[in-house]
Formats: structure tokens, C-alpha cells, sequence
């Protein structure tokens, strides 16, 4: 006797196969918008640490060059007095602050301020002057992510040409 058509066994094996090549298909879907995310994620943080490194410099390229104008140069923390405000580029809790506002050197402290986050993840920034005289010519920055990524740069102000 013949049957015309397909068996209950034909059909469970046609989706079973099925069911393989959506499963594999999927699995690369799902592979390949990971490999998507992290890659765009890559790429918003570079451009965040792009936008903070310009930030840095101008700021520093903008600095007064006489020591005397700067309020604080440690390894860790920048202050310098420009026209009205003063300025200061600092780390705390693995975030990179820009500070702008009033500075009182005698007690280390800012009196009024305006802070900004200039970057998150940070582990740690150091600054090291070069000086010439009583003439800063360049600040050395050293600014380490917390995947460990290092950015390096020498800054040189911008009025910090001296003669002789």
C-alpha cells in the first residue's frame, strides 16, 4: 500500500535539520552583533579619551609660562591663575576633573569653583614641568586607563618661549 505525502518521521527529521541550521545561524548573529558592540564601545571610549586629551592641551598651551603664575605643579594636579579664574586639571576616584574657579594656595583649597568630568576610568595622570629659569617651558603628561591603556604627551606652552 502506498501513502501519498510524508511520514510523521520525515517531517520531525526536516525540522530537526531545520532547527540545526537556525540554531547555527543564530549563534553567528549573536557572535557577530557581540564582536559589533564591543567594537562601537571601543570607539565611543577612544573618542572620549580624544576629546579629554585636546581639552588637557589646550589648556596647558594656553598656561601662563612664569612660575609664579601657577598655584600648584605636583605630579598629580595642575593649578595655574589665568586672567580672572584659575584653572586646575586633578583625579579623583579614577575620573579626571577639569576645575575652573578660585584658588586659595595658602590653604589648598578652592574657594569657588565650576567642576567639569573630563574623562572617567582613569587609573592615575602624572605631570612633570620642565622648567627654564623661573620659566615653565613644558608639562610631560602621563594619563593611564584602568584597561591599563598609557597616552603620553609633552606639552609646550604656548608663551613659554624664552630668549638666551
Amino acid at each position: 500500500m502506498k501513502y501519498a505525502g510524508f511520514s510523521l518521521i520525515e517531517c520531525m527529521i526536516y525540522c530537526m535539520v531545520l532547527a540545526i541550521l537556525f540554531m547555527t545561524w543564530f549563534h553567528g548573529m549573536v557572535v557577530a552583533h557581540t564582536a559589533f558592540v564591543k567594537k562601537a564601545t571601543k570607539t565611543i571610549q577612544l573618542s572620549n579619551v580624544y576629546a579629554a586629551h585636546d581639552m588637557l592641551i589646550r589648556d596647558i598651551r594656553h598656561a601662563p609660562s612664569k612660575s609664579t603664575q601657577w598655584k600648584l605643579c605636583t605630579n598629580t594636579q595642575l593649578i595655574w591663575h589665568q586672567q580672572e579664574n584659575d584653572i586646575g586639571w586633578m583625579i579623583h576616584n579614577n575620573t579626571l576633573f577639569r576645575i575652573e574657579g578660585t584658588y586659595d594656595a595658602e590653604r589648598q583649597k578652592w574657594c569657588k569653583k565650576k567642576q567639569s568630568v573630563a574623562l572617567f576610568d582613569v587609573a592615575r595622570i602624572s605631570f612633570t614641568k620642565h622648567s627654564m629659569l623661573e620659566y615653565i617651558k613644558s608639562i610631560k603628561c602621563k594619563l593611564v586607563l584602568l584597561n591599563n591603556e598609557t597616552i603620553d604627551m609633552q606639552v609646550a606652552l604656548r608663551n613659554g618661549v624664552v630668549n638666551g
